[in-house]
């Protein structure tokens, strides 16, 4: 279309006036919707922050929607945000923890610094049990619904078995040494904020709108969920570190490390072998599986390299407490829990005993195939990283769905791959635009 300007002619694209037009209702919707993920992550905090601290948020947060044109304003209330409701709580617990409350810290943490002391003194927590000093109340207890509504207290069964696998406790050991030799004083919160900050990092990284990457942050790490897990010590972070890692990698088609990465990622915690398959099917719909065999090799070798001084330490040890312990084949395992199938069914009456081995295995890994299938067929059509953590984030719903425990942490943590599929999509839009010529205006969502 053309237009009569001064005597000549002026060029209207109107595809172009659309775009503009579109961009900016996003960025209208964008802002806005940044307001909602924080309300929505800092009105539900009380409960880690405190009253005074609490009262802190909200004034920040008040400010925050109230100053939309000063962003060094803004830039000053979201970082008091951060240390309202997550240094300043986090730091309250370290701090009654020194003083010997111990509630608020969570076992697998006071576990995991043990078996890292004990690998110092040479010896070997696979291999024996945690000392009951390591668990003072109420650690050292279990309280357990049975079928019928009545309820008992066990002993802690942490307390017989180490979960997590060797890389985990070890990488903690250069950090344990330095502390307890400088101040003779450790908290692996301080590893565990590390982490934390090394993984924003990642998501600041990227090439996209600070606003979406300002909301990628509070939902991931300021949501009232995750603060309450990542404050009291539980570690689904560092996995979600290298798993975010090995994502981008896949992201920029650097193959061979994404196969580093994700097996580090196994090699720290079990959680990342169930999203590895995923990841796996991915590659083979952009590589050779003769290649893929051979980036997997050595990665494969060295993680193995970790853990065979264990398992020639004590290979039935290692095997009961990372295997045979979660999956409730033995009479110390942990309870059916959570919001598991298992555990609904306990709660409903229909099993009676949490404490029994239910063949459930059956009936999971089969749905976990299922799901592995469709997220084929899905990547034939759309062979993409979003495509695939969003599958990944469905397997590993239905795997701990139909396993023996699905703890709030892993609801959480499921929920965070759901976010970290949007980043991807967010990044392949852009991709896609900017090979078109197009990107979008900076400050959408």
């Amino acid at each position: 279309m053309t237009e009569n300007c001064m005597g000549g002619r002026l060029i209207i694209d109107h595809s172009i006036v659309k775009r503009i037009r579109d961009n900016s209702i996003v960025h209208f919707i964008g802002r806005h919707m940044l307001a909602v993920i924080l309300c929505v992550c800092v009105l539900p905090s009380l409960k880690n922050s405190g009253p005074s601290t609490y009262a802190v948020s909200i004034l920040l947060l008040g400010i925050w929607l109230v100053s939309y044109k000063y962003k060094k304003v803004r830039a000053v209330c979201l970082l008091g945000l951060v240390i309202t409701l997550l240094l300043i709580p986090m730091g309250l617990r370290i701090a009654k923890r020194s003083s010997g409350v111990m509630k608020g810290t969570h076992d697998g943490l006071l576990q995991t610094e043990y078996a890292t002391s004990l690998i110092l003194e040479g010896r070997n927590l696979y291999h024996e049990d945690t000392a009951k000093s390591v668990f003072p109340p109420p650690h050292d207890k279990l309280n357990i619904q049975f079928g019928d509504k009545h309820e008992e207290t066990i002993v802690n069964p942490a307390l017989y078995h180490f979960v997590y696998p060797p890389l985990y406790f070890l990488q903690f050991v250069p950090a344990y040494w330095i502390f307890e030799t400088t101040f003779h004083w450790f908290d692996l919160r301080i590893c565990l904020l590390l982490y934390l900050m090394a993984t924003v990092l990642l998501i600041w990284r990227q090439p996209l709108e600070h606003s979406f990457k300002t909301a990628m942050c509070f939902l991931l790490f300021l949501n009232p969920y995750f603060l309450t897990y990542f404050i009291e010590g539980r570690n689904d972070i560092v996995v979600l570190f290298w798993l975010l890692w090995s994502f981008l990698l896949l992201h920029e088609r650097r193959y061979q490390f994404a196969v580093w990465t994700i097996v580090v990622a196994c090699s720290v915690k079990q959680t990342a072998w169930i999203i590895t398959p995923f990841l796996m099917v991915y590659l083979l719909h952009n590589l050779p599986w003769k290649t893929c065999v051979r980036m997997f090799l050595l990665p494969v070798a060295l993680a193995l390299s970790i853990v065979l001084p264990f398992l020639i330490w004590d290979p039935s040890g290692l095997w009961m407490d990372m295997i045979m312990y979660p999956s409730g084949k033995l009479a110390t395992s942990y309870p059916v829990n959570g919001y598991s199938l298992l555990a609904q069914l306990v709660r409903f009456g229909i099993l009676y005993s949490p404490l029994e081995y239910y063949p459930i295995s059956y009936v999971q890994i089969p749905f976990y195939v299922l799901v592995l299938w469709m997220t084929n067929r899905v990547l034939v059509r759309h062979c993409t990283v979003s495509a695939m953590t969003f599958c990944a984030s469905i397997g590993i719903a239905v795997f701990w769905f139909f396993s023996r425990f699905y703890n709030d942490n892993y609801v959480e943590f499921t929920a965070s791959i759901v976010v970290v599929s949007w980043m991807f999509w967010k990044l392949e839009q852009r991709k896609s635009l900017s090979l078109q010529g197009c990107v979008p205006i900076s400050g959408s969502v």
